[in-house]
């Protein structure tokens, strides 16, 4: 989402609506995530097992995919073009599903609507082809929050967010300026979840809804995690309730909140309070898990985001699993002290197929996209 008169020289995407508290009389500035806290609960029952949830997420112009699936098609190995597109994963896994895991995507919406995809398009700039550390500036749209299924009630009640924080991204830094720091500038950081209400009070201020802290990040510091992916079951209690492990929100007391965190972000790389495997930027996680899981298995515990759904389960490229993009871009991770690159989760949400086609599935979004292109000088 862009906010109204961005700096000179910058390439804003497509402005869907106003952010509250954005405006051009108060700022500009990036949408990092979006929800409008009705996102389906998360269940562990096997009875569901026939209405199984997908994911519907996506990734930037980096990605590469696990082998065999459409993100490697779209991707920075195949087209260039996954940035602008959405992918929806198998079925959800009924617990927690840690690495090693293997999953796969498919195609569920395409930017542009054009081959090779077959996908249904929605108005976006393909391709996008990665720009390493180069002074360039980007060709195409990278979709950055999303939510699908969208209602006018929704429009005027509120809106869950997440706003950019001001470190670059490691893959562009050389060449690129920071981002944008949207949240700094309107007080919070990046790995807060906020809230407000753009069609009721367009130029209302936006309110901390849930605090980075309290997700796990910014350990090493304020600011130096950014949330980039929002999945949010809000149960109707005014204010945050935080979750301290996984479905306790199906008694109706927390707050069920997912998320993934962006490139560069401290947090990537710390053991994850689920599983005890580092955190890497394709994962959907949770909040620092204190107890067990449904079956029983005790969480690794600490006060890190615990693992929800690995990355590889959404047929994504990671460091762990040995498919990351490795000595391709001449830039070393300080994370891992070698040139090697995870797949990054853009956006999250999730649609229960019905019969017929995931082709078809895509006709019927009634969606609300945040979309942007990099701002670089040319």
């Amino acid at each position: 989402m862009f906010i109204a008169n961005p700096p000179a020289g910058s390439v804003p995407g497509l402005n869907i609506d106003n952010a509250p508290g954005l405006d051009s009389a108060n700022g500009w500035g990036e949408l990092d995530a979006l929800s409008y806290g009705r996102d389906p609960m998360d269940t562990p029952f096997p009875d569901q097992q026939k209405h199984r949830p997908h994911y519907v997420f996506s990734v930037d112009e980096f990605a590469i995919g696990q082998p065999g699936t459409a993100v490697r098609t779209e991707g920075a190995l195949g087209n260039q073009q996954a940035s602008a597109d959405t992918f929806m994963s198998q079925p959800k896994p009924l617990l927690p599903m840690g690495p090693p895991t293997v999953g796969t995507n498919y195609a569920f919406t395409d930017g542009d609507g054009e081959p090779p995809s077959g996908a249904p398009g929605v108005g976006l700039i393909e391709p996008n082809a990665p720009t390493v550390r180069q002074q360039l500036p980007d060709l195409g749209d990278n979709l950055d929050a999303v939510d699908f299924d969208t209602t006018l009630a929704d429009r005027s009640s509120w809106v869950y967010l997440s706003l950019d924080s001001a470190f670059a991204d490691p893959l562009e830094a050389a060449a690129a300026p920071p981002n944008y720091g949207t949240a700094a500038a309107n007080g919070f950081v990046g790995g807060d979840v906020l809230r407000g209400i753009p069609a009721g009070d367009p130029g209302g201020a936006l309110q901390l809804y849930a605090a980075a802290t309290a997700l796990g990040l910014d350990p090493d510091g304020a600011d130096t995690d950014d949330l980039d992916a929002l999945k949010l079951w809000e149960n109707g209690v005014d204010g945050y309730q935080k979750s301290e492990v996984p479905f306790d929100w199906m008694n109706g007391l927390t707050d069920m909140l997912l998320f993934s965190v962006r490139r560069g972000s401290a947090i990537i790389g710390t053991n994850d309070s689920i599983f005890g495997v580092p955190i890497e930027e394709g994962d959907v996680l949770t909040t620092p898990c204190s107890g067990s899981l449904p079956d029983g298995t005790a969480c690794f515990g600490g006060g890190a985001p615990g693992i929800f759904t690995a990355a590889e389960w959404l047929g994504l490229a990671t460091v762990r699993s040995g498919t990351a993009t490795e000595n391709v871009y001449g830039v070393t991770n300080p994370k891992y002290g070698r040139d090697v690159w995870a797949d990054d989760l853009d956006a999250l949400d999730q649609k229960v197929p019905l019969p017929g086609t995931l082709a078809l599935l895509g006709l019927g979004l009634g969606g609300f996209a945040a979309i942007r292109r990099r701002r670089r000088s040319a």
